[in-house]
């Protein structure tokens, strides 16, 4: 063989001298180049098949591919003349010329390689990835000879030529669609495939995923670029130029930013549509590591966006990339500061985005969950059915299965967050524990994780994550591989596979998620422990300080998070007794770092409660009596006239922001969270949606005589009842659109806007959880003051490139 193998690399060798001189000629006839590049490559084909090894180690593969490209940047430059000519110097049936020979030299090229992946089916066989790609190209073997046995080694570097080759196939139908396709859509169909089978051959290579972002910049769709550039870097084999690619890229936004280009005009002003810009320009700032004047407004646009979104509509695969663009940024700021790279707080300011993100899920899902709070504990179909998981909880569960999974490799991360009690950071990750906890105590209530099915092949987003080094590890290993065997799970493509439907996907995502929670209770990795109530188990957050004991039993469980002791049964009857009951069992009731941090939260809690219930006032019913709210003390609205502070600040346990109450005129609503400073989205401070009251007060120092004083207004209200007017049927316009309608400031652009009871809604992630941890003064209240408007204008002022680039809902900002 070794004689064999001399004489074929010899003509080889000698195909390729003959042509290289060819290329060196001045003005080469493209006859010449032709015939010279058709016997180089059969003389390399012959070669590599009489001795693979032997092959590889004369690199005949990256030689023959040097001598495509030599000829491909001959024609790109000549190309580029007739491009660049003016006048018309140049006739327009020499360029027709020259694209046709160009285009016989690609389709030469394309057939050239997909030969090669058939030969290497036809002559190595056994090997079922090559099998399922010549299958693809409808292949057929056409080896007289005996498949060669493979050994695991062989094997694999098979599988890395087939890979290899699937690669330069999808470079060549990318050179073909940037250098003739003029005028028209380019067609990157036939790239993305060669390129997605490249990733299906070799996973852990991140090659494929950086010429994904070379199509994503040619569209110029910052989105796929930042994402496929993230994975190529993310890879358990990064490729050499993707982080000088993305440096590049994060820099050409923070460009277009500046120029007001990033979103494009006609997308201005439309909802939802500038929530991808906003990302892409917060991950670019983060970046750098330096903080930036509207870093925390950013986020908190960003978070509230993608609530709506999420809640209005399908966000397609648009929120995976999301999630693991996150997932990367933050594992690839902390490989840079490993190596030494300066990168001030980038990694930081990555994990906090993953813990919000992951936090506004989960309140999205307990939202979902909490709908079927109330149904019959006996019910089998209740406990194990899919009807429980609604359309919304569909839409977040493959991102929290990614999340979980960052979770099992980055708990560490978190917990160690808590040396530094007095960072906003720090109260985020606790209150994150809290929803967590909350979350997996309800989805265990609700289904019965015992009965739920397994699923054993890869889910879409298992399969998507395969080689991204982040989610890959010894903690997730039971994601990607059977716990049976040890095997790795089977692709959804993979022959013999049987998908199953959808909804048993839901209930296996549902089902590993509470594994993943238990896994890490079990092994003390979190703060949370496992308790029983009344032979239920539920998840409860570890508040520090407290004994081990205090979670062994029932009894002390209940001051420490009174929101999971609740059951079921006793939801039922629950929400006429309190008002902000919902609101508590989003966040457990627990004691926080301050009572005013636990405030905020419990209104985040709130307006997410009202984006999953907002589609159940699709047609209210018609009420004659006074509205619930109304007749609560703890949820009394006081009216306009009031201007005693004592009157209007309720107590800050139990401040909720309410949705319209049922038959008094107000339109189906979406989710749009109430914000204190300057928005993207509003001009100045003091918006929402009662058009009526512009009161600005300060909070009373008693609570008990504030208590006592609401008593009594609720006493003089009632006895005034029939002429209290209703400040939501008056600020609702004559006219509406039949649509589903968002309140906002926009909607009513001849009102001034302020809040009831003379305090400020924070947005949905404001302060409490969005704010920066270099920012929050001493002794910091929820409770807006007039010197905090000041702060917040100023601020609008200096975010001004936002709102000019988005004037939303069709205005100027």
């Amino acid at each position: 063989m070794a004689a064999a193998f001399k004489n074929a690399w010899q003509c080889a060798d000698q195909a390729e001298k003959e042509l290289l001189k060819t290329l060196a000629d001045k003005e080469p006839t493209f006859a010449e180049i032709t015939h010279c590049l058709n016997e180089f490559r059969q003389a390399c084909q012959n070669a590599i098949f009489v001795d693979f090894d032997a092959a590889a180690l004369k690199n005949a593969e990256p030689r023959l591919w040097d001598a495509h490209v030599k000829i491909n940047a001959r024609f790109r430059k000549i190309l580029a003349r007739f491009r660049e000519s003016t006048g018309n110097k140049k006739k327009p049936v020499e360029r027709r010329k020259l694209e046709k020979h160009y285009l016989e030299f690609i389709k030469s090229s394309q057939k050239f390689y997909r030969g090669y992946i058939q030969h290497l089916s036809s002559h190595f066989g056994g090997v079922p990835e090559l099998e399922q790609v010549a299958r693809k190209f409808n292949f057929d073997n056409l080896s007289v000879d005996s498949p060669i046995n493979l050994d695991p080694s062989l094997r694999q570097r098979i599988l890395l030529s087939c890979h290899a080759t699937l690669i330069r196939l999808g470079d060549l139908s990318r050179y073909r669609e940037t250098e003739i396709v003029t005028g028209k859509p380019r067609n990157w169909g036939p790239a993305i495939g060669y390129y997605d089978l490249a990733s299906v051959i070799h996973p852990a290579s991140g090659a494929s995923h950086n010429q994904l972002a070379v199509i994503a910049l040619a569209d110029g769709n910052h989105l796929r670029a930042t994402y496929h550039l993230y994975r190529a870097l993310s890879a358990q084999e990064p490729h050499p130029t993707s982080k000088g690619n993305l440096e590049i890229e994060l820099r050409k936004i923070l460009s277009a930013w500046a120029k007001r280009e990033l979103i494009p005009r006609e997308d201005a002003g439309i909802p939802g549509k500038a929530l991808t810009p906003w990302f892409v320009y917060l991950h670019a700032q983060c970046y750098k590591g330096l903080d930036f004047t509207e870093h925390d407004e950013l986020e908190n646009e960003v978070l509230s966006q993608l609530a709506v979104d999420l809640k209005e509509r399908s966000l397609e695969g648009a929120l995976q990339k999301f999630v693991l663009i996150n997932i990367a940024a933050e594992d690839f700021a902390t490989t840079r500061s490993n190596n030494g790279e300066s990168t001030h707080n980038a990694a930081l300011f990555f994990q906090r985005i993953n813990v919000k993100t992951f936090f506004t899920l989960l309140q999205i899902l307990l939202g979902e969950l909490e709908r079927f709070a109330t149904e019959d504990m006996e019910s089998k179909e209740s406990s194990t059915g899919s009807d429980k998981v609604t359309v919304v909880a569909r839409r977040v569960l493959p991102a929290l299965r990614n999340y979980s999974s960052w979770l099992l490799a980055n708990c560490s991360s978190l917990t160690d967050q808590k040396q530094d009690k007095d960072t906003v950071l720090s109260v985020q990750i606790k209150e994150f524990w809290k929803i967590y906890a909350n979350t997996l105590s309800l989805l265990a209530s609700t289904f019965d994780v015992t009965a739920l099915p397994e699923v054993e092949y890869l889910l879409e987003e298992d399969e998507e994550a395969l080689g991204f080094k982040p989610l890959m590890n010894e903690a997730t290993s039971r994601r990607y591989h059977l716990e049976s065997t040890a095997r790795a799970k089977p692709r959804t493509i993979d022959p013999g596979v049987e998908r199953n439907h959808p909804n048993l996907e839901m209930l296996y995502r549902i089902r590993e998620f509470v594994i993943d929670g238990l896994d890490l209770v079990v092994g003390n990795r979190i703060p949370i422990a496992l308790i029983d109530e009344n032979e239920r188990k539920m998840f409860v957050y570890k508040e520090e300080g407290l004994p081990s004991q205090f979670y062994s039993s029932p009894q002390g469980q209940q001051p420490a998070m009174s929101a999971t002791s609740i059951q079921r049964e006793e939801i039922t009857g629950a929400p006429t007794t309190e008002k902000n009951a919902e609101t508590r069992s989003a966040f457990g009731g627990s004691q926080s770092a301050s009572v005013a941090m636990s405030a905020n939260f419990n209104r985040i809690a709130e307006s997410v409660e009202r984006l999953v219930e907002s589609d159940t006032y699709e047609a209210p019913p018609a009420v004659s009596r006074l509205p619930e709210f109304l007749q609560s003390s703890q949820g009394l609205l006081p009216r306009s006239s009031d201007t005693n502070p004592q009157h209007t600040i309720p107590e800050p346990r139990s401040m909720q922001t309410h949705i319209a109450p049922p038959g008094l005129g107000l339109r189906p609503q979406s989710y749009s969270p109430f914000f204190t400073g300057s928005s993207i989205w509003s001009s100045g401070p003091g918006f929402s949606s009662f058009p009526e009251e512009n009161a600005q007060q300060e909070p009373s120092a008693s609570y008990l005589a504030l208590r006592d004083q609401f008593t009594q207004r609720q006493k003089d209200l009632q006895d005034q009842s029939s002429q209290l007017p209703s400040s939501w049927a008056s600020s609702i316009p004559s006219s509406l659109p039949n649509r589903n309608y968002r309140a906002s400031y926009y909607d009513f652009p001849h009102q001034q806007h302020a809040t009831s009871g003379g305090f400020e809604y924070p947005s949905s992630h404001n302060y409490g959880f969005i704010a920066s941890s270099n920012n929050v003064p001493p002794g910091f209240t929820p409770f807006s003051t007039p010197s905090e408007h000041k702060t917040s204008q100023e601020s609008a002022a200096r975010f001004g490139a936002m709102e000019n680039h988005t004037p939303p809902c069709g205005q100027a900002g």
